[in-house]
């Protein structure tokens, strides 16, 4: 049995170079330029960091629901007494996830908030379990990752998963690979997105443009730095294979909406007067990547 956590250490493993140091600073160094007046740090961007505080809020917004009239209050009290978020006040973190709830997703699609999406349109932590090819043979990942700059070499993630790839030249599995989507959304046509939530703090403590740092290009290093296109990738072909299963008359090409990674820290709610929204960072992989990764994962070279 396999899992994009056990893909992810062996990536970890096998790295052909080491990342290159961040630059230092120095005394005739300019000052960053943002041309966004300096935003307040909250509660949600100040807490504390790490794998417990990202599973204690996955649960909490797994179990709330985002249409309630009293989501503040339902926050607080599940934030209440929590030892993950330290000395992190309670309603101050709740007051960031409302602002992140708050936050449209991408125009893409139609603006949907969190807060726009009835329980009937949402399935929370889909568990999928993904049977490899049934032969002798094992499935080489490195094929998947082959599909995606072989469909769109101007995918935004064309280099990463060409990278990948080599990456992965003597990775080979076989059995199932297991995993759990935090959140499929079902958007009108209907389409079907894979949503993730992120706690990840990708700003530096006290910086005053930390906001700057949940833009799109900044969001697109960290997702290429933890392998979440990866991940995205994998979340997509077990949706369809799941739409394929349940779904009459499906579509991939109309019915699979892509991805939305949540940087919940950086989701401070609507546009400002910039007209930019930020924290969230969309993907939609090319359908006939997806297609051939389904049928190399199933032992169709």
């Amino acid at each position: 049995t396999w899992s994009f956590s056990s893909v992810d250490r062996f990536l970890r493993s096998h790295r052909r170079f080491k990342d290159p140091a961040p630059p230092a600073g120095g005394a005739d160094e300019p000052p960053r330029q943002t041309d966004r007046p300096p935003v307040p740090s909250s509660g949600l961007s100040d807490m504390p960091a790490g794998p417990d505080v990202g599973t204690f809020l996955h649960t909490v917004i797994e179990k709330v629901d985002f249409r309630s009239p009293s989501i503040q209050d339902d926050l607080v009290k599940r934030l209440t007494g929590s030892w993950e978020l330290g000395t992190a006040d309670p309603e101050s973190v709740a007051d960031g996830l409302v602002k992140a709830m708050e936050t449209p997703l991408a125009p893409t699609f139609s603006d949907t908030r969190l807060l726009d999406v009835e329980p009937s349109d949402r399935l929370n932590e889909l568990i999928f379990d993904l049977r490899l090819a049934d032969t002798t043979d094992r499935v080489a990942l490195a094929e998947v990752c082959r599909t995606v700059p072989t469909a769109s070499s101007d995918d935004p993630y064309s280099s990463y998963f060409a990278d990948m790839a080599n990456r992965m030249d003597n990775m080979n599995v076989a059995g199932h690979l297991t995993g759990s989507i935090d959140l499929v959304l079902r958007l009108d046509g209907p389409r079907f997105l894979v949503v993730d939530y992120k706690s990840n703090r990708a700003h530096p403590p006290g910086d005053p443009s930390w906001l700057d740092h949940y833009e799109e290009a900044p969001l697109r290093e960290e997702m290429i730095k933890h392998d979440y296109p990866l991940q995205a990738f994998l979340y997509s072909v077990a949706l369809h294979r799941y739409l394929r299963w349940r779904l009459p008359d499906y579509d991939p090409s109309a019915h699979l909406a892509g991805s939305a990674y949540l940087f919940l820290r950086g989701m401070v709610g609507p546009p400002g007067t910039d007209g930019r929204t930020t924290g969230v960072t969309c993907w939609r992989p090319p359908i006939e990547a997806i297609l051939s990764a389904d049928r190399i994962l199933a032992g169709d070279q």
